[in-house]
């Protein structure tokens, strides 16, 4: 099993703390799902070059959306959201690798978005950055 599939399993389940967490196919589609729900995706891998493991290093990087009912002051309720995410994986911010199979975690960032029109859902998207080992491994 590669580092950040470790990872990623591990950050799932600190996250399955606020509310249901969605990955893959189940991610897709949550216009009908049960608020708060959070979504997890990769958007992008790339060597880091930074492992002298005898390994090659990677970096993921990896959106994490929380989806909330906004029937109220929605900005509070973002805040709440944002705050609950960063208290369920304190541990792995700043830089610290309590994530299983990673070697450092990284917040980069928080984006807010308002509810649209006849819309009573807001949006907080964090973007992670996962640094991992990925052992040499023969393809025979």
């Amino acid at each position: 099993m590669s580092g950040v599939t470790k990872a990623l399993a591990d950050l799932k389940t600190k996250l399955g703390a606020i509310a249901p967490v969605r990955t893959g196919r189940a991610a897709l589609e949550t216009s009908s799902a049960a608020l708060p729900v959070i979504v997890v995706w990769s958007t992008q891998d790339q060597p880091n070059g930074e492992s002298g493991f005898n390994s090659i290093g990677y970096t993921r990087t990896v959106v994490i959306e929380i989806k909330v009912d906004a029937a109220g002051e929605f900005t509070d309720t973002l805040d709440t959201a944002l705050s609950a995410f960063r208290a369920a994986i304190q541990s792995v911010i700043p830089g610290q690798a309590s994530l299983s199979g990673a070697v450092a975690v990284r917040e980069t960032g928080a984006r807010f978005y308002v509810p649209e029109s006849g819309s009573g859902t807001a949006i907080s998207q964090i973007t992670l950055e996962i640094d991992y080992i990925e052992p040499f491994r023969s393809l025979s």
